[in-house]
């Protein structure tokens, strides 16, 4: 078995050049992947002046309030329910998912979900404190299928920014200009609660492997907007994509995965074009020596 002795953090751009056709091996038609997913204690950070959440990480074949028991899922989750016997809430990703059927060059495959509940929660001294940020750390292990032989494990981290916002009292409506980021997803002129929000960077879902028999691959993963439930609005800044979610409830965003294969030059391939130069050259100067 083939091991990639690395990956790019970014896709890379290649000029072409006119070189002497030789044959290239076919590219790798069918991949699969595995994802295992963790929040990183060290890099998660409350706000508010209540205490440190007690079991904030965990990880289980039911989201933490119970719902989707058809999964494994790594979760974080804080808060003190606003009413008896309510739901805490929490950010979650799927985790140990295998999936076996991705083509080089063909429509993408499902990839993980990430999941919101967004309940209400108390404020103050005597409660937990809510999120403000955190980082999750994936690992992905891609193995070709067609043909086989190929095998890498990756390591991917991202930042997520978190926004708990203001919710009414009472049963209050709001005026949406107190909710942020209204612009963005707002349509009405009173709100009953705020959406929540949480930004992550999306730079580290796309990487570029080394080339493979004159092949490289470019492998991202993106947002895969026919899967939102419970989303209000989806908002890009670059690479930064906010996803508000509405109150009460879990909400969702699923990914998809694609790959591409790019011919690259073979060493071979190179040298016969810098030899192709070099007798240019040797002939240009011969002529010149000549007159």
């Amino acid at each position: 078995m083939t091991k990639m002795k690395s990956l790019l953090p970014a896709i890379a751009v290649l000029a072409s050049a006119a070189v002497p056709s030789m044959a290239l091996a076919e590219p790798i038609q069918e991949w699969s992947f595995t994802i295992s997913n963790q929040w990183d204690q060290n890099n998660t950070a409350w706000v508010g002046n209540g205490s440190t959440p007690a079991d904030a990480f965990g990880s289980g074949s039911t989201l933490p309030d119970g719902a989707d028991p058809a999964g494994d899922y790594a979760f974080v989750r804080w808060g003190s329910p606003e009413n008896s016997g309510g739901n805490r809430s929490f950010l979650a990703a799927d985790t140990n998912l295998t999936q076996s059927s991705v083509f080089t060059n063909g429509a993408g495959a499902a990839g993980a979900y990430f999941y919101h509940g967004n309940y209400s929660l108390r404020t103050g001294a005597n409660y937990e404190n809510t999120l403000d940020k955190t980082r999750l750390i994936s690992q992905i292990e891609i193995t070709s299928v067609t043909p086989t032989g190929v095998s890498t494990t990756i390591n991917r981290a991202f930042n997520i920014d978190f926004t708990e916002t203001l919710n009414s009292q009472n049963g209050d409506s709001l005026p949406i200009e107190e909710c942020a980021g209204y612009e963005t997803w707002g349509s009405a002129v009173n709100v009953a609660s705020c959406p929540d929000s949480f930004t992550i960077d999306t730079s580290a879902l796309r990487f570029t492997t080394e080339a493979i028999d004159g092949y490289v691959y470019d492998f991202t993963v993106a947002f895969d907007l026919s899967t939102l439930d419970g989303i209000v609005g989806v908002g890009f800044d670059g690479d930064l994509a906010t996803i508000w979610t509405s109150e009460g409830i879990l909400s969702r965003i699923g990914t998809i995965v694609t790959v591409t294969a790019r011919e690259v030059p073979e060493p071979g391939s190179i040298a016969l074009l810098g030899a192709g130069l070099l007798t240019t050259g040797l002939g240009l100067r011969r002529r010149r020596r000549a007159r």
